[in-house]
């Protein structure tokens, strides 16, 4: 009786010893197991391209849309638009930045299209950042950025420009073959400037073909000094010789002056030595307002004239001896009974006399 139980407490002592081992083993075994599964987990998540997308749709922005343009170029747009235009353009789309899986997707090189809002701004694909991790995983980076061009309109531009300057659209410099011709100004005004002396400048013309924006321009003319920029009109950009700012200042009330005076002769009938207070004794203007004193002594003499919009503008200077304009002006008339407003548009020559400078010259646009 005593070995038997001997033998069971023996029995007992063994399989409580054999139960804590396999309860030890089964938590390391777990422990292992479930370490092993967060890893294999986290490189899965860490390997999936989806994670990759999610943080570059977080970081798009001026900064990285400019540098994806820098580093992987456009497509299908003209050699003028600049890197910087280009920017500006994927950035002025609104809504939200998201993304869609292509059809062309798969495991080994994924595709996606990028959306800001509803519109289709770049096409990216993906691949694999060096090896292979323990579990057969890997990290995604960019292989290609491909912008969406397809919705630019493009459009033809001219560049006038003093002979021999040296035109900058973008970062290309403009040659020889981009010339369409070379002009010199045939307005009655410059003509009327050369019958008195004047040396009419000739002017290149410059053609810039199927650009997506607005070229960027940096005009340098014979003498290295740079233009200012110009805005264009009907798509041309006028470099063409013009006065300084100082002379423009300077001479602009002198313009409002005489068109003043012109415009009250002509609709409060002043006296033709007012009207004529800006005019060159006997030159062409002199007479022209002659015949307008001549021809409105009949006419309807309103109680209010004023002039409510005017500028001058386009000056060019010749020599030291005569000076152009345009002046644009809106002229407000009424009585008891009538109400008129009109525009009026005045290409004007200036001469300097022994006593100052006077309209010798315009013509009625």
């Amino acid at each position: 009786m005593k070995k038997k139980f001997k033998f069971k407490h023996f029995l007992c002592i063994y399989a409580g010893v054999l139960a804590i081992a396999t309860i030890v083993i089964c938590c390391i075994v777990w422990s292992g197991l479930n370490k092993y599964q967060n890893s294999y987990d986290k490189a899965q998540a860490s390997g999936n391209p989806e994670l990759f997308m999610r943080s570059f749709i977080e970081s798009w922005n001026k900064e990285t849309v400019s540098a994806y343009i820098e580093e992987y170029g456009l497509q299908n747009v003209s050699k003028y638009t600049t890197n910087e235009q280009a920017c500006e353009y994927f950035m002025s789309f609104t809504g939200e930045i998201s993304y869609i899986e292509t059809e062309k997707s798969n495991n080994i090189r994924p595709v996606y299209d990028i959306y800001v809002g509803d519109s289709r701004v770049a096409a990216i694909s993906l691949k694999t950042a060096g090896n292979n991790d323990e579990f057969g995983f890997h990290d995604w980076v960019l292989k290609e950025v491909v912008f969406d061009t397809n919705s630019l309109e493009c459009n033809d531009y001219e560049v006038i420009v003093p002979e021999g300057s040296t035109v900058v659209a973008g970062n290309i410099t403009l040659t020889e073959e981009d010339i369409t011709g070379v002009t010199k100004s045939d307005s009655p005004v410059a003509l009327k400037a050369e019958s008195f002396g004047a040396v009419l400048a000739q002017n290149e013309v410059y053609k810039i073909d199927n650009a997506e924006f607005e070229p960027v321009l940096t005009v340098t003319y014979p003498d290295g000094s740079v233009a200012q920029n110009v805005e264009p009109v009907d798509d041309v950009y006028d470099y063409s010789y013009k006065a300084d700012t100082s002379f423009v200042d300077e001479m602009t009330q002198l313009v409002y002056d005489t068109c003043e005076a012109y415009t009250m002769n002509i609709y409060c009938k002043l006296s033709f030595a007012e009207a004529c207070k800006y005019i060159e004794y006997n030159s062409d203007a002199y007479r022209i307002v002659q015949e307008v004193q001549s021809a409105i002594i009949w006419g309807w003499q309103p109680d209010v004239v004023e002039i409510t919009e005017r500028k001058a503008y386009d000056f060019v200077v010749y020599n030291d001896e005569l000076f152009s304009c345009k002046y644009y002006g809106k002229v407000y008339r009424a009585d008891e009974e009538e109400v008129r407003e009109e525009t009026v548009n005045y290409d004007m020559l200036f001469r300097k006399t022994w006593n100052g400078w006077k309209l010798t010259y315009f013509v009625i646009e």
